[in-house]
């Protein structure tokens, strides 16, 4: 090396530099001395030789050089890319940084030339129209090597490279001659001689192959689960008979790692600093959700997560109550939401008007419609918003865990970013689009440490080649990797390139340089390596070296089935891995009770009933019980409603909306397009997920049904001569001696005093015919009871099928409707259906005056049910239907019958 790059006189001590192509991360262990020491790869190589020549400057982040390298792409129109980067500009514009980076560090400085392929002819004219560029990899270099031939010196140092100087490339190599190089010490296999580990890696460094029989140095598990796999593996640490931080786990997978340190705390051993996806941090969610509940209609399930995030910037009451009003009718804005934005704002509540500014900043937004590119302006307002929020609370908290201000500050400092590109943006800001910038501004900030890093722990490696030490034991969890990326040039682009004398990897030094880190990673173990494969490892390709060491095994494979019988022969294979084991008795849940002996003087009937109530009462009395008298209920979780929950909820709110009542009905042409109009202004606001673009077809299906079936009533009650009295009519009657509760759909009245009562139902006409037919619409029953005036007369009664646009009316008991879209059905009368359920109800509560046991009647045979229990539990061919299992069926044992 030239003597010149070198500074001359005594020094202290000697810098020692360990550098290799493959090595990304492999920081110092905690508690380890490194002063003097730098191991890693070309990063901290660089970031040395800028600090010793008075160059170091913070590398410029991915992100601004992307938005600066698309801003030059645009000043330059005329280029081959320039359709693609009209159609997605952020990909563009990195996909050819990329290539700039990748033609830099090849040797070419960034003139055009006749023998370049057109591509890079038209990189090198559009940077050269628009320098300014952040400077990349391959311009620091060119910095250094300026430096350098200036006679600039370099401290003492030794610099061993793991890899041949002619893998590195061309503008690294210009560097690397005018250092102090040592030659890196030869892999050898350190496991004991004549072992199977040390078979295995004498093969892997060149040796013959030849077949290995496994032995205590090497084992192969295999897992059904990486739970499992994680349990054997704390087992096995455990009674580990050497010093655990002589351990390395070799673990890709972060969820698995982060598992392993979870089960390791609680068996008392040290941690190792295991990582997570910070992304998936509560703190870093409220950017991308503020940014995407700016399109209109708002999806409801964005609004609900933005809502019950952990670190919402609305105080978790309000949004509790606001998420529980979206789980109720899915929109933003709806009646339900102005209800509860009402209560949340009121002033009693909001004395001070804190939670309407919150709700107002965070929630209140001129919004795009959907699959609009969102403005400039509108994108940095919202980034400035969260990052305000985010350095309040980062700040204002003194109680806030270390680990969560952190992520607050990470939240700020990915808004500013984000903030920053905005102002770049022309044409504003696409979904696609916002993704890509959301993940570029978070480059670099993809892990945060779940567990700390304990002294005394095993050393964990996010990949094989990161092993850059030795250790007695290796556990490698997980024996799959995703395959290569692809190159970016095509074999003719190489060609020219190699042509015009620039050595452009193809990527076989890349990647023979990683394969060559690992092969010395596996040499490093000096006593076992113990390989488990889970489950994972069966959809991808398995990892090149574990193929190599496959291949020396013969057959059958010696792998070891770890949820294997543990027997004498298992154990035999497993040894010294061979988990204890202990035979416990578990106690088994009380599994199916048909019969509760429960204390009768906590029952007693209610004063007040409702139609649901009787149902219950009858078909399964335990339900009632812990329903009504024990009030216990399942998980509060807000969650949307299934779809045909909420079309049925959309649909009775529309017609409610606009069929008018107490005055003569208009013509069912007008009623037919108000309901239309009302459905069009509504949907985005109470039925919010059938507006997005997934699914207009089916909303568009259903507005069609529900403009037909208002069609079909009105005419139906004009034909009859019928008014309406109102709908969702509150319940005045009495039955049973109990007050009646609940609301009647559609209430209507001729002018002779005859009452109608319709119920309205989405779907699934067969099954309410058949009620009709067979005296089981108990509901519709209930409400007619409610409605029957002082001489004991009943109303008439139907069903109108919203999906369908039917009425189905019981023959005796059917309204004065005209014949068409009007189905009679043959059965009882509704007087008749009403007897018989409160017989049935009355025959059948010897269990709340303490006559019985109280039953669960869905787990007790049809034979030993009171009469009348088949109105309420369906019974079919001898046999009765499964229970519809409520929130508490594992309260009876049903659910252990599934």
């Amino acid at each position: 090396m030239p003597a010149d790059s070198v500074a001359a006189g005594p020094s202290p001590f000697v810098t020692s530099l360990e550098i290799s192509l493959a090595w990304t991360r492999p920081g110092p262990r905690l508690g380890a001395a490194t002063l003097g020491t730098h191991r890693g790869g070309r990063s901290v190589l660089l970031g040395w030789l800028e600090t010793q020549l008075g160059l170091r400057r913070e590398p410029t982040p991915l992100f601004e050089r992307v938005a600066a390298f698309a801003h030059a792409l645009e000043r330059t129109p005329g280029h081959s890319f320039e359709a693609s980067l009209g159609r997605d500009r952020w990909a563009t514009a990195s996909a050819l940084l990329e290539r700039w980076d990748e033609l830099r560090l090849a040797g070419w400085d960034g003139s055009d030339g006749d023998a370049l392929p057109p591509l890079v002819r038209d990189l090198a004219r559009t940077v050269a129209a628009a320098p300014g560029i952040p400077p990349g990899e391959g311009e620091r270099l060119d910095v250094v090597v300026a430096a350098l031939g200036r006679g600039q010196l370099l401290p003492p140092h030794r610099c061993v490279l793991q890899e041949r100087l002619d893998s590195w490339p061309r503008q690294w190599r210009s560097v690397l001659q005018r250092l102090t190089l040592g030659p890196a010490v030869a892999a050898s296999p350190q496991a004991p001689t004549g072992s199977a580990l040390a078979a295995v890696q004498g093969q892997l460094l060149g040796a013959e192959l030849t077949t290995v029989t496994p032995d205590e140095s090497l084992r192969w598990v295999r897992a059904r689960s990486a739970h499992a796999a994680c349990q054997h593996l704390v087992a096995v640490l455990a009674s580990w008979d050497g010093p655990l931080e002589q351990v390395t786990l070799c673990c890709e997978d972060r969820l698995a790692a982060a598992l392993l340190d979870e089960l390791l705390s609680r068996a008392g051993l040290p941690t190792m600093g295991a990582a997570g996806n910070a992304r998936a941090h509560p703190a870093l969610q409220v950017l991308p959700l503020a940014l995407r509940l700016c399109w209109s209609p708002v999806d409801p399930q964005l609004l609900l997560d933005f809502l019950l995030l952990p670190l919402c910037p609305l105080t978790r009451p309000v949004g509790r109550d606001l998420a529980a009003a979206v789980a109720e009718r899915p929109g933003l804005g709806s009646s339900k939401w102005e209800e509860a934005l009402a209560t949340v704002t009121d002033p009693e509540r909001d004395p001070q008007g804190e939670n309407a500014r919150r709700v107002a900043d965070w929630l209140t937004v001129e919004r795009v419609p959907i699959g609009s590119a969102l403005p400039a302006a509108l994108v940095r307002e919202r980034c400035e918003l969260v990052a305000r929020w985010a350095r309040r609370r980062a700040m204002g908290d003194e109680d806030l865990p270390q680990g969560v201000a952190d992520m607050l500050v990470a939240a700020e400092r990915q808004a500013h970013r984000l903030a920053s590109l905005a102002e770049a943006l022309v044409g504003g800001l696409t979904e696609p689009q916002l993704a890509r910038l959301l993940e570029a501004v978070s480059a670099g900030e993809e892990t945060l440490a779940l567990a700390p890093e304990q002294e005394g722990a095993p050393r964990l490696a996010a990949d094989l080649a990161e092993i850059a030490w030795p250790c007695e034991l290796l556990v490698w969890l997980g024996l799959s990797r995703d395959s290569e990326p692809r190159r970016p040039w095509s074999s003719g682009q190489l060609a020219a390139l190699v042509r015009a004398g620039l050595e452009v990897d193809d990527g076989r030094r890349g990647l023979a340089a990683r394969l060559d880190a690992e092969r010395r990673a596996v040499c490093e173990v000096s006593r076992a390596l113990l390989a488990v494969s889970t489950p994972a490892d069966e959809s991808t390709s398995a990892h090149p070296v574990w193929l190599q060491i496959r291949t020396s095994f013969g057959k059958p494979e010696p792998v070891v089935s770890l949820e294997g019988t543990f027997t004498a022969d298992v154990a035999r294979d497993l040894a010294p891995f061979v988990p204890g084991t202990a035979v416990r008795e578990i106690q088994a849940p009380h599994g199916e009770r048909p019969r509760w002996n429960l204390p009768h003087d906590l029952l007693e009937q209610r004063e007040s009933v409702s139609a649901s109530s009787l149902e219950t009462q009858l078909a399964c009395p335990l339900k009632w019980v812990l329903s009504y008298p024990a009030r216990l209920k399942g998980a509060q979780a807000s969650r949307l409603p299934d779809e045909g929950r909420m079309r049925g909820t959309f649909a009775h709110a529309v017609l409610e909306a606009v069929l008018p009542c107490g005055q003569a009905l208009p013509p069912p042409d007008e009623i037919a397009r108000a309901v239309g109009e009302e459905f069009d202004r509504r949907l985005p606001l109470d039925a919010a997920p059938l507006s997005l673009p997934a699914h207009r077809a089916k909303a568009a299906a259903m507005r069609d049904e529900v403009v037909k079936s208002s069609r079909v009533l009105v005419e139906a009650l004009r034909e009859g001569g019928y008014a309406l009295v109102g709908l969702e009519c509150e319940l005045t009657g009495k039955a049973l001696g109990r007050q009646l509760s609940g609301r009647i759909d559609c209430l209507a009245r001729r002018d002779d005093g005859e009452e109608a009562v319709v119920d309205f139902k989405y779907r699934y006409a067969s099954i309410f015919r058949g009620k009709l037919k067979e005296g089981r619409a108990v509901q519709l029953a209930t409400y007619a009871k409610a409605r029957a005036g002082p001489g004991g007369r009943f109303p008439k009664v139907a069903y109108l099928m919203l999906d369908a646009g039917l009425l189905l009316v019981p023959e005796p008991s059917a309204p004065r409707f005209g014949q068409e879209h009007v189905e009679r059905v043959d059965g009882p009368g509704i007087e008749g259906t009403w007897a018989d359920f409160a017989r049935a109800l009355e025959g059948a509560d010897a269990w709340l005056s303490g006559g019985e046991e109280v039953p669960a009647r869905p787990l007790l045979p049809p034979e030993e049910w009171p009469e009348g229990t088949s109105l309420v539990v369906e019974v079919k061919n001898g046999e009765r239907f499964p229970c519809k299992l409520c929130e508490l069926a594992a309260l009876c044992g049903y659910e252990e019958r599934l």
